[in-house]
């Protein structure tokens, strides 16, 4: 997986430079917006009316700068949520190998259709008409499932590997043909009692079908001509046998990006859009223009006998704040919404991934501790002097873990361009984890 890893790194680094452009261009229009409503102040102040009739319009336009910019901001990001998704899958599917990704999805679209079939009698019929009852293996792993087949399907695909046992009528016994192993199978089927399932898997390199354990129950159900069998396989390729073997001919046909990476609802982008207090932040912007600091601000002015464009400038203060907190929470949330759609993508690869590196914008304006841990990678399962997750930031949120930043530090770091990157297992450490 190290060329996957690579690839992850530089389609995650160049979407990051397009979501700092994008937040650019937020933050310039939730600007635009307030100084509309500025533009606007200065012709009420310019205009004759009646000093009460200035203070009201006035106090409503300065009020109605953060609701106005929020209105903005809240349409940028939803736009960023929905781009950022999409861009996060293009990004993977990029990189991951897409048999790796079939697989992760087929594991998925199986899944309802693996438990509905657990939940379900495992029952073969012989042409007799005796019923022959299955149960799952004897030593079955948690990682393992039990499913029922077509015999004469998987028998078809067995013929493939070197350890096939042909039908007695051939008198030619196979390579792993124990002695005596398919007329004791035979006394005790006789008895009625449940049959254990063979366990059966894919070879990882050849793919062919193979029998770990009960090649010798299977073929003497199979020379018998029952209609169905149990096996107990690999959860990881469950799903593979269900589309070849299956006894319902159920071919289980999925699009892969439909299944593993699901379009955003409105309602999910809506709750990453919403999530944080931007909103309640941005109307604490308005501190310095209470009612009645307004008041005697116009009052007094008009009294001593200053100009419109004098009252202005005493009324900016509270204006610039408006500026500067629209400004920031756009770029931040931005940012914020892009790295939160992201890592949704990105927890569609499961046990694929490991850990997350996280990764800053090197330049003059990099946070110093931002720029040291650049590189550092957090570990789901961490091992000794291995960093964790709770010691993993969010950004633009520190990590929860107040040693990871100097004292004194706020949770939220503003403007701040770092991003996480998934790190993934090596193929071999993949197969060897599904296969336990």
């Amino acid at each position: 997986m190290r060329q996957a890893n690579f690839l992850l790194i530089h389609h995650t680094h160049a979407r990051q430079v397009e979501v700092a452009r994008l937040a650019d261009v937020a933050s310039n229009r939730a600007e635009r917006v307030i100084r509309r409503q500025w533009n606007r102040l200065l012709r009420v102040l310019a205009s004759k009316a009646m000093l009460p009739h200035k203070e009201r319009e006035v106090r409503q336009l300065l009020f109605g700068m953060p609701t106005l910019a929020g209105f903005r901001i809240a349409g940028d990001l939803t736009q960023v949520a929905t781009w950022g998704y999409r861009s996060a899958v293009a990004g993977i599917k990029a990189g991951v190998p897409e048999p790796v990704l079939a697989e992760l999805a087929q594991d998925k679209a199986a899944r309802p259709v693996r438990e509905a079939k657990e939940q379900q009698a495992k029952t073969g019929t012989l042409p007799s008409g005796k019923q022959v009852k299955f149960i799952p293996h004897g030593s079955k792993r948690k990682s393992e499932t039990t499913v029922m087949v077509d015999p004469a399907k998987l028998d078809a695909a067995w013929q493939a590997d070197s350890g096939y046992l042909p039908p007695e009528s051939t008198g030619q016994p196979g390579s792993s043909e124990v002695g005596g192993r398919r007329e004791g199978f035979k006394r005790f089927l006789e008895t009625g009692k449940r049959v254990q399932a063979s366990r059966v898997y894919f070879r990882p390199r050849s793919g062919n079908v193979t029998f770990d354990d009960g090649r010798h129950r299977f073929a003497v159900l199979r020379d018998k001509g029952i209609n169905a069998v149990a096996i107990t396989v690999p959860r990881s390729q469950a799903a593979k046998f269900l589309s070849q073997f299956g006894v319902d001919r159920h071919i289980l046909k999925f699009d892969l990006q439909a299944v593993l990476f699901p379009a955003f609802t409105a309602a999910q982008v809506e709750g990453v859009v919403y999530r944080g207090d931007w909103q309640g932040r941005l109307h604490l912007a308005t501190k310095l223009a209470l009612p009645d600091h307004l008041a005697t601000i116009i009052t007094s002015g008009l009294v001593l006998g200053k100009t419109h464009q004098e009252i202005a400038r005493d009324l900016r203060p509270a204006v610039q704040g408006v500026i500067v907190s629209a400004r920031r929470i756009a770029r931040t949330e931005c940012l914020r919404v892009a790295n939160k759609v992201q890592f949704d993508a990105h927890k569609q690869l499961g046990d694929l991934v490991i850990g997350y590196r996280v990764l800053a914008t090197l330049d003059q304006h990099t946070r110093p501790w931002h720029a040291s841990r650049s590189g550092t990678v957090y570990y789901i399962n961490p091992g000794p002097g291995q960093k964790g997750l709770a010691q993993m930031p969010h950004p633009p949120d520190e990590a929860d873990d107040p040693s990871e930043r100097p004292a004194g530090t706020p949770h939220t770091a503003w403007n701040c361009r770092c991003w996480l990157v998934p790190v993934l297992r090596s193929m071999a450490g993949w197969r060897s984890l599904r296969a336990a």
